[in-house]
């Protein structure tokens, strides 16, 4: 039987010089956030996952209608390409160096398609059984991890040999969303079983952590840039969990203290599941997509003092879309210009910034 990652008991504070280096971060005048948008239209089927390239120049869309988009915002979020595939595309994802763009979907097969070569088609991963949902690459751009409705996420190489390095078995569970750490020692997944994240290592093959505290499905997960936060949106709350993301020597990961909680009642402006969310740069707020057609920023940012209370307020309520919002995305750290895009049902992205 396989080893089951040990969980740390001892609970410890957030780390407070990093909470204070994000707290004195310049302040976003969120009052005029979202005052601008645009609307990027094209697709014919609802719009399943959007992601930035690594400057912030390309947007890519991966659709219901079997196309992935990719606009230019240097030419006013111009169509400047369009990648056919057979059937609907769930998932959409850049190399961290920019060159690579990954894509899944209801075809079974993970697509890389070549930047620097006018997006052709580099190299096709076959061997998933079911429809792909998620894909998410190593921080380093070596494997690409890529789950959906089959019982297992397959890690492949994509560096060397395109072949399939491992495969992580899960017995009972159907992966909606994963996510590479930061450090790249762990993959957070969540999936249909309802009420838990699960921590997997990438390196060694145990059984996962959890993480539980949610009641239903676990539609998204995300972790956080630098502070070793993993958020989570289910249909009953938004959650962030610290964690301690470093595999140690004898493979074991460690937790550090307990999950923040916003419950998703109308005080706090959702009422329906969340679909997606999306950390900022700087960590420090974090957009919710949900099936109520807002798009709601909270302030992400920890307290200074580990006696202050993490209640999450609410930074802003984006209204606009028509439809259930199952994407949202942050420009990367090395954009010119901080921009959020939101999509879904409606076929239309939008681009939000001041």
């Amino acid at each position: 039987m396989d080893e089951i990652l040990e969980v740390c008991v001892e609970v410890t504070g957030i780390p407070h010089a990093l909470a204070g280096i994000i707290r004195d971060c310049l302040e976003i005048n969120w009052g005029a956030f979202g005052t601008k948008s645009r609307r990027l239209k094209g697709h014919t089927g609802a719009v399943y996952s959007v992601a930035w390239s690594r400057d912030g120049r390309l947007l890519a869309s991966a659709s219901e209608d079997g196309t992935v988009r990719v606009f230019d915002s240097e030419l006013e979020f111009k169509t400047i390409v369009v990648l056919r595939h057979p059937l609907a595309v769930n998932a959409v994802a850049w190399s961290p160096d920019g060159r690579v763009l990954a894509s899944g979907g209801d075809d079974k097969i993970v697509r890389l398609f070549d930047v620097g070569k006018n997006f052709e088609i580099m190299h096709r991963l076959s061997g998933h059984q079911r429809v792909v949902r998620s894909v998410s690459w190593s921080p380093d751009g070596t494997f690409l991890a890529a789950g959906g409705k089959e019982e297992a996420i397959k890690i492949w190489d994509v560096k060397e040999c395109f072949e399939l390095e491992r495969t992580i078995e899960a017995s009972s569970s159907s992966f909606w969303s994963i996510a590479w750490s930061p450090c790249g020692g762990v993959l957070a997944s969540g999936s249909w079983d309802g009420d838990s994240i699960k921590l997997w290592s990438s390196r060694q093959r145990r059984r996962p952590s959890e993480l539980r505290g949610h009641n239903n499905i676990v539609c998204s997960v995300a972790w956080s840039h630098a502070l070793h936060f993993v958020a989570s949106g289910s249909c009953d709350a938004v959650r962030i969990w610290e964690v301690n993301p470093e595999m140690t020597p004898a493979g074991t990961l460690g937790f550090t203290g307990s999950p923040v909680t916003v419950e998703r009642v109308a005080s706090r402006g959702h009422m329906g599941v969340v679909w997606a969310i999306s950390w900022a740069e700087d960590d420090s707020a974090l957009a919710v997509a949900s099936s109520d057609r807002t798009v709601t920023i909270l302030d992400a940012r920890p307290p200074c003092s580990k006696e202050d209370a993490w209640d999450l307020p609410v930074h802003k309520h984006l209204h606009g879309h028509r439809g259930v919002i199952r994407s949202v995305a942050w420009t990367p750290a090395c954009a010119k210009t901080r921009r959020l895009c939101s999509a879904g049902d409606e076929r239309e992205v939008i681009v939000w910034e001041n």
